[in-house]
């Protein structure tokens, strides 16, 4: 799958990942084989190094968690998705990726499709709540009413989603989000947020051309337990 959108499976997912980035296989640096310039990989390496440690550090400590340094993880943290997520799905694409490439690098392969037209559809979601801040979502398509299912078009499922006690109004006010390759799938957002309020959006996505995406579903919400 693509970037861990859990904060602590994405901290660690940095430094493995460029770990193995920098390192060689028979011979050629991973990077290079992945098809990853230069350029991209030192941006790489100065998210993970330099940029994402701080901001995680003083949000992973109580005494100096606030809301301003809780939104700056957030929109860091959306900042370097969407730069890793395009350069995960070039790598997918690379001749002679290889079994540890995906499951390092956490890629998603597809199979080779006809080209595929526009998600004219929204999908029917569901949010259910487990102890220690596990939550399950489900989705389906219209022509499935008893089962989780995908899209036939679509590559995943994205959920956008904020913590709190106000719902946002669109999907671009919730500053978090998670990708998913199943119709059903579990997230966990940490017991620190027991008690609280889960809102989210959901939408089918097209990995290769994300001007085909579907719309959005409205608000969907569940109460976070610890």
């Amino acid at each position: 799958m693509p970037v861990p959108g859990n904060d602590e499976e994405f901290n660690s997912y940095l430094p493995t990942s460029n770990t193995y980035l920098n390192a060689s296989t028979g011979g050629t640096v991973n990077y290079l084989r992945l098809g990853l310039s230069v350029t991209e990989r030192n941006t790489w390496d100065t998210y993970v190094g330099s940029t994402w440690p701080p901001v995680w550090t003083k949000y992973t400590d109580d005494s100096q968690r606030t809301k301003a340094i809780t939104l700056q993880k957030n929109n860091l943290k959306k900042e370097i998705t969407e730069f890793m997520n395009l350069l995960l799905i070039r790598m997918a694409t690379m001749p002679d990726v290889n079994e540890t490439d995906i499951n390092t690098m956490k890629l998603v392969i597809q199979a080779p499709k006809v080209p595929r037209g526009p998600i004219n559809a929204v999908p029917y979601a569901g949010l259910e709540s487990f102890g220690g801040a596990r939550l399950q979502a489900r989705t389906r398509t219209n022509e499935d009413s008893t089962r989780a299912s995908m899209h036939p078009l679509a590559d995943a499922i994205e959920m956008r989603y904020s913590i709190g006690t106000v719902a946002p109004v669109t999907p671009d006010a919730a500053p978090l989000f998670f990708i998913s390759p199943k119709a059903l799938f579990d997230f966990n957002v940490g017991v620190i947020n027991g008690g609280k309020t889960l809102f989210a959006f959901f939408r089918w996505v097209n990995f290769s051309n994300p001007e085909n995406n579907g719309e959005w579903t409205t608000v969907h919400s569940a109460t976070i337990q610890a």
